[in-house]
């Protein structure tokens, strides 16, 4: 499970830092490598906030026929565009993130749930992401046809600030250890 093992890499990159700080200004280099390493790892398993280049995705569906996995497709999209961060209205998207009827968006951890219209934070190359969610028959042509819209707006800079709370598995375990 990616997030068995990203927790691991934290885990193993704080004990790193600890060891280094304890080395002294020798290992400074290496010291510095670490946090950089620990932050991105942050930033992807949400965790930490971040900001960069990306998009705000404004979705409306005033006749309430947006499925579930409709919204789903957004995220979906969005990663598969190399989306390295994602906020869906007040969620931190993860791989814990789910949809379902009763509840559009909301996250296994919380029971926040987001009503329309909708707003995705994303963090990646603007085009790209942009492409991706505006190809014929995609995302924004669902929310078209289901008499809404989605607006994509290119920014050049996008602060996804909504974080997320790991949960400790039950049963996984790194390998290896």
């Amino acid at each position: 499970m990616q997030a068995a093992r990203l927790r691991q890499q934290i885990a193993d990159l704080q004990r790193t830092v600890t060891q280094l700080q304890a080395g002294g200004d020798r290992n400074s280099v290496a010291l510095q490598q670490a946090e950089q390493q620990l932050a991105a790892l942050g930033v992807l398993l949400g965790t930490l906030p971040a900001t960069g280049p990306g998009v705000v995705v404004t979705v409306t569906d005033p006749a309430g026929k947006l499925q579930p996995e409709d919204l789903l497709d957004i995220v979906q999209e969005l990663r598969g565009a190399g989306a390295e961060a994602i906020q869906f209205g007040g969620v931190r998207v993860g791989v814990s993130t789910a949809a379902s009827p009763r509840r559009p968006t909301a996250s296994r951890s919380t029971d926040t749930v987001e009503q329309p219209p909708y707003v995705v934070r994303a963090i990646g190359d603007p085009k790209t992401l942009d492409t991706a969610l505006n190809i014929p028959g995609g995302v924004a042509a669902t929310a078209r046809a289901a008499g809404g819209d989605a607006e994509v707006a290119e920014m050049p800079r996008v602060t996804i600030t909504a974080l997320r709370q790991l949960p400790n598995p039950k049963y996984a375990s790194p390998s290896g250890r």
